[in-house]
């Protein structure tokens, strides 16, 4: 098993979804890594204000995770949507001790 948080990540994604599983990311790597597909956090409609929102959008467009790495912060209105919704729309999956990292997953309808 990896070392790094970044290959924890990919492992915890590898184990925890199906192969081609989209996942949203700010950047292609984590999805190639992981054998799943990158959507872009760039696709996040701009008008999207609210956690149940984003939520209902990613059950939509059939995306199962979010990762988050605040080091590569992309679009940085994506993350307070999704940590104002914990509990109610989205769990944690993984996150790094240093919380710098973390996969969340929305939560079924």
């Amino acid at each position: 098993m990896g070392k790094s948080i970044e290959e924890r990540a990919v492992h915890y994604l590898q184990q925890e979804l199906p192969y081609q599983t989209q996942i949203l990311a700010p950047f292609a790597l984590p999805a190639i890594a992981s054998r799943m597909t990158y959507v872009d956090m760039e696709s996040v409609p701009s008008e999207i204000a609210s956690a149940k929102g984003l939520w209902e959008w990613l059950d939509q467009v059939d995306i199962r995770a979010i990762y988050v790495d605040r080091r590569y912060e992309v679009k940085s209105d994506v993350s307070p949507l999704v940590e104002g919704g914990l509990g109610q729309y989205f769990d944690v999956g993984f996150t790094a001790d240093e919380s710098t990292l973390r996969v969340y997953i929305p939560r079924p309808k």
